[in-house]
């Protein structure tokens, strides 16, 4: 799952969380995680924060993407960006059978 740190990324990622936890995502569906990605410069507002850190219980590992004004325009994702190098380790850990360290 992923989603941006704005009010509405945060409540749509709830809703997935609910949906998943209730059982009723389409057969097959295995929720690994949530990406936040950070939604602008700077620090998070201390509401957002909060809300993020609650939404994010609702998670078996979570993840995070700092903010990269270059996405912004449309620039694609560095791999090499150390944030997008420990989400890949994670997942092939969980993957191979492995403890992630999210």
């Amino acid at each position: 799952m992923v989603a941006r740190t704005h009010f509405h990324g945060l409540t749509m990622a709830q809703a997935a969380a609910r949906q998943w936890a209730s059982g009723s995502t389409p057969e097959g569906v295995e929720v690994l995680g949530l990406v936040l990605v950070i939604d602008a410069p700077g620090k998070l507002p201390k509401p957002l924060r909060e809300f993020a850190h609650l939404v994010s219980g609702g998670f078996p590992r979570v993840w995070e993407i700092p903010w990269v004004e270059e996405f912004r325009c449309g620039a694609p994702p560095a791999p090499q960006h150390p944030a997008f190098r420990r989400i890949e380790q994670d997942l092939s850990r969980v993957v191979s059978g492995g403890t992630p360290h999210a």
